[in-house]
């Protein structure tokens, strides 16, 4: 959310999409690390005022990062009336080139098609405005997955076949090898981990890395022992 204040518009009577406001809003929205981005939503106010029309309103949104770009049209407002009108739109996909992931850089420009004869001209707040507080961008995106394979045994060095390994709420099964297969994102995660018999490891650290991921688990194999216990009377005598 922008919070730096109102954002002034610029007197430009046809803008288009290749127009850039005198001061636009600049954004910075910041994903993870190789993070792949798969949309853009956005949100904003836009006032108009001191006679100024919402039918006068001008707008688009540009990603200015690397690889971004800028919105297919200009967005006009309606009414030939005063007053403040919303704007959303999802579904973008300005940032989808963008790569990389980390900080996203985005400008929103506002134009004004009217100003009265002695209006300032330029950039201002005079007659068409942004209201602090109204911009919102939201990045849409996705982590990408690398292979994890879990290997289980316990103690005794003994491969662990039908093994239950929890990531994220999935559970896969080792195989005859005691191995679980994974797709999983980078960073660092926790497992649960059970088999038969043996006792259950729960929220365990490890790190997926970019690459393929191997991880050794050892579970304890416990042994289940049942015991009798008999009471015998001794009688005792005094010797002679």
């Amino acid at each position: 959310m922008y919070t730096e204040g109102d954002l002034p518009s610029t007197h430009n009577e046809t803008p288009s999409t290749e127009s850039s406001a005198l001061e636009p809003g600049e954004m910075i929205v910041s994903i993870p690390e190789g993070a792949i981005i798969t949309s853009v939503t956005v949100e904003y106010a836009i006032t108009s005022h001191n006679m100024a029309w919402m039918s006068e309103q001008r707008s688009f949104l540009r990603c200015v990062s690397e690889g971004g770009e800028t919105e297919q049209q200009v967005h006009a407002g309606s009414s030939e009336s005063g007053g403040t009108k919303e704007y959303h739109r999802s579904g973008l996909d300005i940032a989808n080139n963008v790569v990389g992931g980390g900080d996203i850089a985005f400008e929103l420009h506002v134009f004004h098609t009217w100003e009265s004869w002695n209006g300032p001209g330029g950039s201002n707040t005079e007659y068409v405005y942004v209201p602090n507080e109204t911009w919102k961008v939201i990045v849409y995106y996705e982590l990408p997955e690398h292979d994890v394979t879990f290997f289980v045994k316990n103690q005794f060095d003994e491969t662990l076949e039908g093994a239950s390994i929890q990531v994220f709420g999935m559970v896969e099964e080792t195989n005859e090898s005691g191995n679980a297969q994974f797709y999983l994102p980078q960073g660092s995660l926790h497992y649960n981990a059970w088999a038969d018999n043996h006792r259950k490891l729960d929220n365990e650290p490890y790190e997926v890395i970019d690459g393929d991921n191997y991880i050794q688990v050892e579970l304890l194999r416990v042994f289940n022992a049942t015991f009798t216990i008999e009471d015998y009377q001794a009688t005792s005598c005094r010797m002679p």
